[in-house]
């Protein structure tokens, strides 16, 4: 069953102004044409900013906050980095590749900004600071009702935030990935499903390969769990036959990416993409 989303009282008027401009703009753009999938149905996007008849909690919501690197530059890309903390700066700085470099630096940013904008009241962005688990995931110090991931790839950088442990993976769909590499690292049922699929094989890979990152990222473990332990189905993890308290969403309307976002609770329900703009970014480091 799917269920229908109703935004904090706070984002209503918002969305209401914004409603007309997404309409004119998802129908004119390909790229924004896709679905959330939750629980096997299609939600569009445009109804992720209408109140209807179910809230949804801090517990419970999910927020991807998402930024197009495409006109960053160095000069840009250098004064970014002045802004982020000092672990993601000597991450960035050991890149040779500048957009490798522009993507690690982002990726903070944005969860700042998606901070700034709707989960300030938990904790304020000057108060931002990171520690990692004992598996190199990192999380928010001192806090324990907000959690984030990052992801990136391609012209692309993600952050989905929540009030449950949370993980997220985009990757870029490369057609000339050999696919045999399923059989290392996916289930046989995954495999299975990949042998039988007619019409494109190379999305369903990423379909799964997203899904299992998502999942890994979610539970912290990231590859001390072996991708091929256990399997996607639909939107579960399935683990030795049983199925995990997780919950997977799916999203197809970055064109030419796959998407995927894995939430410890079993509640979970995904509230909506916000696109945000190097413009947006910039003014939130203007506010100070």
């Amino acid at each position: 069953m799917c269920h229908n989303l109703m935004l904090d009282p706070d984002w209503k008027k918002a969305a209401v102004e914004i409603d007309s401009f997404l309409t004119e703009f998802f129908r004119t753009d390909e790229m924004f044409k896709g679905r959330i999938r939750e629980n096997g149905c299609n939600i569009k996007m445009n109804d992720l900013f209408y109140k209807e008849s179910q809230s949804v909690c801090i517990e419970a919501g999910i927020h991807v906050f998402a930024l197009s690197i495409d006109e960053i530059d160095r000069k840009g890309y250098e004064r970014l980095l002045q802004n982020v903390s000092l672990c993601r700066r000597e991450k960035a700085l050991k890149y040779k590749n500048l957009t490798d470099s522009v993507r690690t630096v982002c990726g903070e940013l944005l969860l700042r900004y998606g901070i700034s904008q709707k989960y300030k009241k938990y904790i304020s962005v000057e108060a931002l600071h990171f520690q990692f688990t004992d598996y190199g995931k990192p999380y928010i110090s001192g806090s324990n009702k907000l959690f984030f991931n990052i992801s990136h790839s391609g012209r692309w950088v993600v952050c989905a935030v929540s009030g449950c442990e949370i993980g997220i993976d985009i990757e870029k769909i490369d057609t000339s990935i050999d696919l045999n590499l399923a059989e290392h690292c996916f289930h046989k049922k995954e495999i299975g499903s990949i042998n039988t699929e007619t019409e494109d094989k190379y999305e369903l890979f990423f379909h799964f390969w997203t899904a299992k990152e998502s999942y890994i990222k979610c539970t912290g473990k990231g590859l001390f769990e072996p991708l091929n332990h256990f399997c996607i189905f639909e939107d579960s993890v399935v683990h030795d036959g049983l199925p995990m308290s997780h919950k997977l969403f799916f999203y197809n309307g970055f064109h030419g990416y796959s998407m995927s976002i894995c939430s410890s609770c079993k509640s979970a329900a995904f509230e909506r993409i916000s696109l945000v703009t190097i413009n947006d970014i910039v003014q939130m480091l203007d506010r100070g």
